[in-house]
């Protein structure tokens, strides 16, 4: 039996949710799912029954979770991040939340954008949407993502 460390990245949002999937410390799958329609319990069950079977399917052990900054979260997301969070506790998952402040301090990079180059060159298969990311104003969600797994894979052996 594969007895590896499978680490799920989660970026939370009523609308989308970004998921990068870790193995041993190599980037296996990274997606962005999308969630149509206002904000519900019904849709609320629908992102966790999504989460569940990739955790399922990946045989995920470990989950990270980027936290929003106070200022720019809402109700909704703070029932979908507690609701993530007792999924892991149910799940018997290690779990660990970050704020993006804590990220930037455990990156050798002072800012979003140089966070994110680094991820680039250290996971050339993001090197795509890097480049897509630095046309933008605010970088793709995705690429961010993988600095929240980064760390994980820091706290759990």
């Amino acid at each position: 039996m594969d007895t590896g460390n499978r680490v799920m990245g989660i970026s939370p949002g009523t609308r989308t949710v970004g998921i990068a999937i870790f193995k041993d410390g190599k980037l296996r799958e990274w997606q962005l799912k999308t969630f149509s329609g206002t904000w519900s319990k019904i849709k609320l069950n629908w992102i966790l029954s999504t989460l569940k079977q990739i955790i399922a399917y990946y045989g995920v052990t470990s989950i990270g979770v980027k936290i929003p900054h106070a200022s720019r979260t809402s109700k909704a997301l703070n029932e979908l991040t507690n609701a993530i969070q007792k999924l892991a506790e149910k799940k018997d998952l290690s779990i660990a939340t970050f704020t993006l402040k804590e990220l930037e301090q455990a990156f050798p990079c002072a800012t979003k954008e140089a966070m994110i180059e680094h991820l680039a060159n250290q996971f050339p298969e993001l090197q795509e949407y890097y480049e897509k990311a630095i046309k933008s104003i605010n970088a793709h969600p995705r690429t961010c993502l993988v600095a929240h797994l980064k760390k994980c894979l820091k706290r759990w052996p």
